[in-house]
């Protein structure tokens, strides 16, 4: 039996940033440099986790990978009042699941093989399919009026809407 998660809340990570035409190399090389000051600071704490602010983290190899849930900004306004991201009761559904990590692993995979494309293809024709009804029924529609099914536009996706929206 399928659980209602109403506190799921999709494509919480930081997406990469891309220079765009606006950005002056005065304001990329500050960024460049800022980089590098974190870096420095992040190296610091490998091996031990004096740095941690939740009091779950574990001394981690890397700078890059010393980093507490709580020094993530959406994080820490999306839920304040919990000690930690592994405490949220989504964390085992979305992070865990081996179901929901493999569905999120088809969504990532590279588009520039032909049968990755049709399997990409595929899949969302399966989904479509089969599950239409009952993602309506969870996520429905005040007035009863849907889109329906939209090809992915590459230069801008629902990731893109997401952070919109966030």
């Amino acid at each position: 039996m399928l659980q209602k998660m109403s506190s799921v809340q999709p494509f919480q990570f930081e997406p990469e940033h891309e220079i765009s035409e606006d950005e002056n190399i005065e304001d990329v090389q500050y960024q460049i440099n800022q980089n590098e000051d974190d870096r420095k600071v992040y190296e610091v704490r490998v091996g031990q986790n004096g740095w941690c602010l939740c009091g779950y983290c574990l001394p981690m190899l890397t700078g890059k990978e010393s980093v507490c849930c709580k020094e993530l900004q959406f994080f820490a306004v999306a839920v304040p009042d919990i000690p930690c991201i592994t405490a949220h009761t989504s964390f085992e559904a979305v992070c865990l699941n081996r179901d929901v990590l493999w569905a999120a692993l088809v969504s990532l995979h590279d588009r520039e093989s032909a049968d990755l494309s049709y399997r990409y293809a595929s899949y969302r024709q399966f989904t479509w399919w089969m599950h239409v009804i009952r993602i309506r029924n969870i996520y429905s529609e005040p007035d009863g009026i849907y889109a329906g099914f939209e090809d992915v536009d590459i230069d801008y996706t629902e990731i893109d809407q997401a952070w919109r929206d966030w």
